[in-house]
């Protein structure tokens, strides 16, 4: 099966231009990125598209919402990459990073956010379709050796991402009464190593950019709980809001703390400055979180698209 992945950009393997990678749209991450990513450690048939005149030569095409209307007059085998964009109607497979999809972990709390129809997934008619494949880790993140008591309080990332008070120069002012440095790096996606806890507070009910409609869960688009994975691969403690994508896969709070507000936050952060035991669990949970993990094993990725291709071949 000769698949192609539409990339509206010419994304270089990352083994040779590390550069482009330190801060990589949605939707290269999940067309470009995974397409390299199979490209060195598989030998399935995946081609990497830019003009939209190919398109017609394969028989599967990997493509993000953004770029939908490069399928419009596809008649192939149509694999949409689900994040935090709406499911486009009628496609063969549906690619998801989000366990929230697949494992139907009940909340009260989430379900009071997002809805019963939303975290049962109740509003999916054919399950069949969809498949969980990890999404791509985020290149050149560092391991960490976070000591206690933790001072290095870190977010990485967009900063529109973080609810407005935790940016505040009040809540900053509070970390530091606790002890703890509060730094947001805004400028890319990696952390630099000496992280001793590892943060995200985002708006709880969290609205696409392009949409502007709800995206965590739920047909509006799948947040992925890429953070996480990334968190236990450093090292480090998490500090997380409650979210669909983490909770499915959170056993208990040794995996990360939740924290939908500032308040909950300085708890948070009170917590891993006063409890040695807390933070040295926290520490070693994210050591043994190994297994199905891609910053540990790429290939992970590439096993589980091998099985996507194995479920096209029995159609």
């Amino acid at each position: 099966m000769k698949i192609g992945f539409y990339c509206d950009i010419h994304l270089s393997n990352y083994i040779e231009q590390p550069d482009q990678y330190v801060y990589l749209h949605g939707k290269h991450s999940a067309t470009g990125y995974y397409y390299w990513i199979l490209k060195n450690n598989s030998e399935l048939d995946v081609h990497l598209i830019h003009d939209r005149e190919e398109i017609h030569d394969h028989d599967a095409i990997v493509f993000h919402y953004d770029n939908r209307d490069v399928i419009d007059s596809f008649r192939g085998i149509k694999i949409q990459v689900v994040t935090d964009r709406p499911c486009v109607p009628d496609c063969d497979v549906y690619i998801a990073a989000n366990q929230c999809v697949f494992t139907n972990k009940f909340n009260a709390e989430l379900v009071k956010i997002y809805g019963v129809t939303n975290i049962l997934n109740t509003w999916i008619t054919d399950k069949s379709k969809w498949k969980f494949v990890h999404y791509p880790p985020t290149f050149g993140v560092k391991k960490c050796d976070p000591a206690w008591p933790p001072v290095t309080f870190k977010f990485v990332g967009r900063e529109s991402t973080n609810i407005p008070t935790m940016l505040s120069d009040q809540t900053r002012i509070e970390c530091e009464k606790l002890g703890a440095d509060l730094i947001f790096d805004f400028t890319g996606d990696v952390n630099t190593g000496d992280e001793d806890v590892y943060f995200c507070v985002r708006e709880p009910f969290y609205r696409g950019k392009t949409t502007d409609i709800q995206s965590n869960c739920g047909p509006g688009g799948h947040k992925t709980a890429n953070r996480l994975y990334q968190t236990w691969y450093m090292n480090t403690p998490g500090i997380f809001n409650n979210s669909p994508e983490m909770y499915s896969i959170r056993t208990s709070e040794y995996d990360y703390l939740i924290a939908d507000d500032v308040t909950q936050f300085l708890d948070c952060v009170e917590r891993l400055r006063t409890d040695e035991i807390l933070f040295n669990r926290m520490v070693e949970t994210s050591k043994q979180k190994t297994f199905d993990n891609p910053y540990h094993d790429i290939t992970v990725i590439v096993d589980q698209w091998n099985h996507v291709i194995e479920y096209l071949h029995e159609k």
